[in-house]
């Protein structure tokens, strides 16, 4: 008779979940990535102000204003951006104990499983020595007679 593990159905589940949070783990570090690079641009914004704020050597004060309005724009956008990915940080840190939690159950139910393996396994062992036993023992009484 072949092995069957009555949690068979329960172990296939948690390795669905733990896929599926797998996923939600890696569409939460792509928010992050989103994230870095909108941080990435809008310091290449403020850079690219203040270098032609640099450059030009004759403007009016409201050039000066523009100029400096902007890159206070881009660094009140950087802060936001900053909060967004701490936020963004969390969940990727709360979603990797997910993943790291659904392992540990299916690992556990893996576990279960080679126990329960082993334990037919002897099982079946013990009553192909017992019906090999019982063969020779009427094989031997057969022959006393």
């Amino acid at each position: 008779m072949a092995f069957r593990f009555r949690l068979e159905r329960v172990l296939r589940l948690r390795e669905q979940l733990r896929r599926q949070a797998v996923d939600a783990l890696g569409e939460a570090r792509a928010v992050v990535a989103r994230i870095d690079d909108a941080i990435a641009a809008a310091r290449a914004a403020q850079a690219a102000t203040r270098a032609a704020e640099a450059a030009e050597h004759e403007f009016s004060g409201a050039d000066l204003r523009r100029w400096r309005t902007f890159a206070e724009a881009a660094r009140a956008r950087e802060a936001r951006l900053a909060a967004e990915r701490a936020a963004a940080e969390a969940v990727v840190a709360e979603r990797r104990e997910g993943v790291l939690a659904r392992r540990r159950d299916e690992r556990a139910l893996e576990h279960l499983r080679e126990r329960a393996r082993a334990r037919r396994e002897a099982h079946d062992e013990a009553a192909a020595a017992k019906l090999l036993d019982e063969l020779a023992l009427r094989g031997r009484q057969e022959r006393g007679r």
